[in-house]
């Protein structure tokens, strides 16, 4: 700056007449910037357990991380709840994360109630600015047992001749059943004789009751019960089960009652020796 510079040029002329020169000065500057490319990312990861009994929770642990090499801005997961889950929030979630910085990780803890059984596909979705889109799934199984009961035995029966009828009880579900109650209901005209498997008679209610601690998946056991018509018509024989989780199911059996004739039978020994 404030420097001179002198340049002398010496010329020959070549004609005669005035002589004119231009002197031109020119300039040139140079002005270069750096910008760095950035890319960030977005990945979405679930677990939780296999399996879940139905009627409890089952907790999910979901990691949203950005691998990129830049920020993720408005961060936003997004979760539409299967039908077998429920959330105190709805069916349709949605977690703000705000600003996820590059190579930053979160980690969440969602948590669902198991409400009906069946093979469940969760997926959940992050969206950022940019558009930024990325989706994962995970897929777990909701048990639960499934109360089955039956009677089976004689439609017709005739007057005081004993009836055996044989009460089955099966867990159709994928879960082991607890506390499995059964209660056979008899009507008045049928008279109580016998049963197995530990069961209980109660003569005011006239009817019997029996108790299965537990009861594995696609399990199936039997009890019989004896008894003896005293009245002729169409009586109905109602049984209930029950077991923990509110399972329950019901069954009637109908048997029709009727009465024979009075006949008397001889045995005549004509010819010696018989059996």
């Amino acid at each position: 700056p404030g420097e001179e510079a002198i340049v002398a040029m010496k010329l020959i002329p070549r004609q005669e007449g005035d002589i004119g020169s231009v002197a031109m000065v020119t300039f040139q500057a140079e002005a270069s910037v750096r910008t760095i490319s950035t890319r960030p990312q977005l990945v979405v990861q679930q677990s939780a357990a296999e399996q879940v009994l139905i009627g409890q929770d089952i907790t999910i642990a979901v990691t949203v991380s950005n691998p990129g090499s830049g920020d993720a801005t408005s961060v936003v997961l997004e979760a539409d709840i299967p039908i077998e889950l429920r959330h105190a929030a709805g069916s349709e979630l949605e977690f703000p994360i705000g600003t996820l910085q590059a190579g930053e990780t979160r980690q969440l803890k969602l948590k669902l109630h198991a409400a009906s059984a069946g093979q469940v596909l969760f997926p959940i979705i992050a969206r950022g600015d940019g558009q930024l889109l990325t989706r994962n799934e995970i897929a777990f199984e909701v048990i639960a047992p499934e109360l089955q009961v039956n009677i089976q035995g004689p439609r017709i029966r005739y007057l005081d001749r004993p009836a055996t009828h044989t009460i089955k009880v099966g867990n159709t579900g994928t879960a082991t059943a607890y506390n499995i109650s059964l209660v056979m209901q008899l009507p008045r005209a049928l008279k109580f004789v016998s049963t197995d498997h530990h069961g209980r008679y109660e003569p005011q209610k006239h009817s019997v009751h029996w108790q299965l601690e537990e009861l594995p998946s696609n399990v199936l056991d039997a009890v019989t019960i004896t008894t003896i018509p005293m009245e002729v018509g169409n009586h109905i024989m109602k049984l209930d089960g029950k077991a923990d989780l509110g399972i329950s199911d019901r069954f009637e059996h109908a048997m029709r009652v009727e009465s024979v004739p009075q006949l008397s039978f001889t045995i005549a020994d004509k010819a010696d020796p018989i059996e």
